[in-house]
């Protein structure tokens, strides 16, 4: 076979490689071939969610070449490449619900609030921080995805705790794409299984499995923790991310994207949450108070917004901060009121941008004796 013709020969295999590419995400198959003591190798494109991982298609075929003992790329042409033009932009709407489940404290809230762009759910560092089920609208121009915020799934040690476990299982309840949120920092273990066969695999959902924290590994490698998230089951993809520092955070948006369904947008494209306003309120003073507050006392506070009133430049937000004793009043409340003090400060700053009008915020501290405990009284606090 003369120069020319083992060429086109080269062209029709790398075309023929193209067609067994794998890219899933860039939706751009490549195949390459090149020549070496008048032999032919191809490769093909290998796409991973994590893209260092993922191979060029000029690195397979080169890498067929030495594994049959070749060394030396026939004088000629680069190697040849070829791909086909990129398919064009889905133009059908999408839209579906994507439930986000995971053991305390994997930061749920925080990668539902990177996915939506914006805060919607409130976070913090202690654990079941979430105790309702927060729906965050994320929209763009040719799809929308309701994302469930749910609570921790734990072995529940009061009645609340059951409730915001059940609270968990209507969530993921006849949903599209199931979320799963694992903590690479902390480790891939035995709760994230628990998880996963409780509340992933029954639903019959996509899943995705998202391996987060991946910036607080500390040097530790985080192919590990993946390997320890693929081995939890069965998942579409595995994504690594950061949600705190936003790395990843696009390439899961595009795998949830193919993953829903086409079908008409369920809330109007400005809306964010469908949480009463009175609720948002309320959570950003719990946030506030549980970043200073420690030990038992956070898992103890409720918030209420009792009333609010409104005009023009002023709301007024007259609000209860519920603790279980009266030895967590005091804590609250703090030496001369310093610790509530600072709470509604902080609460206060959030709320005025939050509304776009100054706030006063009247904040009081009441003990309902072990609410977590009494079904009445979560009841009344809306559990």
């Amino acid at each position: 076979m003369d120069g020319h013709a083992l060429i086109d020969e080269a062209l029709r295999e790398a075309r023929a490689a193209m067609d067994r590419a794998y890219a899933p995400y860039s939706g751009f198959p490549v195949g390459a071939a090149v020549i070496a003591n008048g032999q032919i190798f191809t490769g093909q494109n290998i796409e991973n969610a994590s893209y260092p991982v993922s191979v060029c298609a000029e690195r397979n075929a080169v890498g067929r070449m030495i594994d049959a003992g070749e060394r030396r790329i026939d004088g000629g042409p680069a190697p040849q490449r070829v791909r086909p033009e990129r398919p064009g932009t889905m133009t059908a709407f999408r839209s579906g619900v994507v439930a986000v489940v995971g053991r305390p404290n994997v930061g749920k809230s925080t990668l539902v609030n990177a996915l939506v762009g914006q805060k919607v759910a409130i976070v913090s560092e202690k654990p079941q921080t979430t105790r309702r089920g927060i729906h965050a609208i994320w929209s763009t121009e040719g799809a929308q995805v309701v994302l469930t915020d749910t609570p921790g799934y734990h072995k529940p040690r009061t009645l609340l705790g059951e409730r915001l476990n059940e609270l968990v299982g209507d969530a993921v309840s006849g949903v599209d794409v199931v979320l799963h949120v694992v903590d690479a920092a902390a480790g891939v273990g035995t709760g994230d299984a628990f998880v996963y066969e409780h509340r992933v695999r029954p639903t019959g959902a996509r899943a995705i499995c998202v391996v987060n924290k991946v910036d607080a590994t500390f040097g530790r490698s985080e192919v590990p923790q993946l390997a320890a998230a693929g081995a939890l089951g069965d998942y579409d993809e595995i994504v690594p991310v950061s949600a705190r520092q936003g790395k990843g955070v696009g390439m899961l948006r595009r795998v949830i994207l193919e993953r829903i369904p086409e079908g008409p947008a369920l809330y109007p494209e400005e809306t964010i949450t469908d949480q009463p306003l009175d609720v948002r309120l309320a959570e950003i003073v719990r946030e506030k108070a549980l970043a200073v507050t420690r030990q038992e006392v956070p898992h103890s506070i409720a918030v209420v917004v009792e009333e609010l009133e409104y005009d023009d430049s002023l709301t007024k937000v007259h609000a209860s901060l519920i603790v279980e004793r009266e030895s967590q009043k005091g804590i609250v409340i703090g030496r001369g009121g310093e610790t509530l003090k600072t709470i509604g400060s902080r609460a206060r700053e959030e709320m005025e941008l939050l509304l776009g009008t100054k706030v006063y915020l009247d904040l009081h501290v009441k003990v309902l004796k072990e609410w977590q405990r009494d079904p009445r009284a979560l009841e009344r606090l809306g559990f």
